[in-house]
């Protein structure tokens, strides 16, 4: 997957095999976490209940990488920016070819 994929990327070679111990504990905690929630939520509210909570967290889940994805692009278009300023040549720049 990406994300093992990911982890690949970046830890060194001899601690790779601890990365993916730790990844796939931590992984396997969520799941189990998350799939006993759910059951007591099935338990308590039935199935549509579960069906609205999981809408409600959706589109929670939805408006916060839309928040974060601006702030991002806004982040990149700044570095784009400050790097513009600094290579030689740029405008403002004191470096003389």
């Amino acid at each position: 997957t990406i994300m093992r994929s990911a982890i690949a990327d970046l830890t060194v070679f001899r601690k790779r095999g601890t990365a993916y111990g730790i990844f796939n504990v931590v992984y396997g905690l969520g799941f189990l976490a998350g799939s006993s929630v759910m059951g007591l939520l099935y338990d308590i509210l039935g199935a549509a209940g579960v069906a609205l909570c999981v809408i409600v967290l959706e589109a929670a889940a939805f408006v916060l990488f839309l928040r974060l994805n601006a702030r991002a692009k806004s982040y990149r278009i700044s570095q784009q920016r400050l790097r513009t300023l600094r290579a030689p040549g740029a405008r403002g720049s004191s470096h003389k070819n």
